[in-house]
């Protein structure tokens, strides 16, 4: 087992950080190409499928259980991740990725294509566990923040151009897009080769570095906790906007561009992250729920396309900003030991967050108007801001008290 320090990382080799940080950043795309890569195929697919009983709700499944499987393996495979090598964990994930990934292409039975779909988010979980906590491992300060930033950054864009060329593909066939899968080849090349862990911390060393806060456990399992209600929200984008530009006028293309501009207005603000950082954990946190807030609810109350795309624009600033901190806020707080248990738990917070996201939305949405679950989510992500806002402030005070 692999000796790790109690609360930071090695310097960074010049090395890791031109070369390994590349592949660290790739791997890190591949976890968008889970599930929304073969959403455009589900027409066709439910059709071949036809003669299956209750195929129309076993082939939704097909998406959906992958974020599932996520977030139940997440916090598992973060387990591992400290037990043993985590570019072992991530080298194994992106192989086991690509294999579970493309089933699809010669997958000819829906249950077995679901077992391949569970297999690729225990694949997908292990990817971002690993990748995540070895950017901790390797980066420290505002070179880590620069990271985390990239890494949301680039899952954003990646999001966007998988999602594209998936419904190039489906055109061709239902299964046509799973090749997309075999993009995560290069991906595992590039990791084998430049990808490994921190050099093992000397016993002495590590005795040496001051032990957790007693608070951190508790921080760690708020920061969890807000994944998840970050998540519900931002889930109503992808599940509830195509119904409310619908009923405004607007067709499949006009949703496909207002969530373009939208990932592309995230991933400009996850770039931001490096300098907006420096506010502090807590700070940019509350900004990041408050453009949520103020976004969501702007969509709530839209009565047109235009007014729909500012508020998404809005709540987009927010959400780049809020990933790249929670990721950085977490491994900031947590020892080089415990570190990808705790990111696993926060990455099963947030997957957890996007399956039950439309179980809570349905309830709010009133005789087929999607835009009260719009006000919902604005209303969610304004609690969550007053209580960051009211933890914050009860910190100062003790710190206040406490001071001679």
């Amino acid at each position: 087992m692999p000796e790790r320090n109690q609360i930071d990382t090695v310097p960074v080799p010049q090395r890791l950080r031109t070369k390994g940080s590349v592949a660290l950043i790739a791997a890190s795309m591949l976890t968008v190409m889970a599930g929304a890569t073969i959403s455009p195929a589900l027409p066709k697919m439910a059709d071949y499928f036809s003669e299956v009983d209750s195929s129309g709700f076993l082939v939704k499944l097909v998406v959906t259980i992958t974020a599932l499987s996520i977030a139940l393996s997440a916090s598992v495979l973060g387990w591992l991740s400290d037990r043993i090598e985590r570019s072992s964990v991530l080298k194994v994930s992106v192989v086991v990725y690509a294999i579970a990934g493309s089933a699809g292409l010669w997958i000819d039975d829906l249950s077995a294509l679901m077992v391949s779909r569970v297999i690729l988010g225990i694949a997908v979980a292990g990817v971002m566990t690993s990748s995540t906590a070895l950017i901790s491992e390797w980066f420290t300060g505002e070179r880590r923040s620069k990271m985390f930033g990239f890494q949301a950054a680039a899952s954003g864009l990646g999001g966007a151009v998988f999602l594209s060329l998936g419904g190039a593909l489906a055109v061709v066939s239902w299964n046509a897009p799973f090749a997309i899968y075999f993009l995560s080849l290069p991906v595992a090349i590039l990791v084998a080769w430049k990808v490994t862990d921190p050099p093992p911390v000397p016993k002495v060393a590590a005795e040496l570095k001051p032990v957790l806060k007693s608070n951190a456990t508790a921080l760690i399992s708020g920061i969890v906790v807000l994944a998840f209600v970050i998540q519900i929200v931002f889930y109503v984008v992808p599940t509830q906007l195509p119904f409310l530009l619908g009923e405004m006028g607007g067709d499949s293309s006009i949703t496909g561009l207002v969530i373009g501009w939208m990932v592309l207005v995230q991933a400009l603000s996850s770039l931001s992250y490096r300098w907006v950082s420096r506010l502090g954990f807590s700070n940019v946190a509350l900004l990041s729920l408050t453009l949520m807030s103020a976004g969501m609810t702007i969509v709530g109350t839209s009565g047109a396309i235009a007014q729909v795309l500012v508020g998404l624009s809005i709540s987009a600033l927010g959400v780049g900003l809020v990933m790249p901190n929670l990721n950085s806020w977490i491994s900031d707080n947590t020892s080089s030991a415990t570190r990808a248990r705790a990111i696993g738990a926060l990455i099963s917070a947030m997957f957890l967050g996007q399956f039950v996201s439309p179980v809570i939305a349905e309830p709010v949405i009133q005789g087929g108007d999607t835009a009260p679950a719009f006000l919902a989510a604005g209303v969610l992500s304004l609690v969550a801001a007053i209580t960051v806002l009211a933890l914050s402030v009860a910190k100062i005070a003790q710190s206040d008290s406490a001071s001679p």
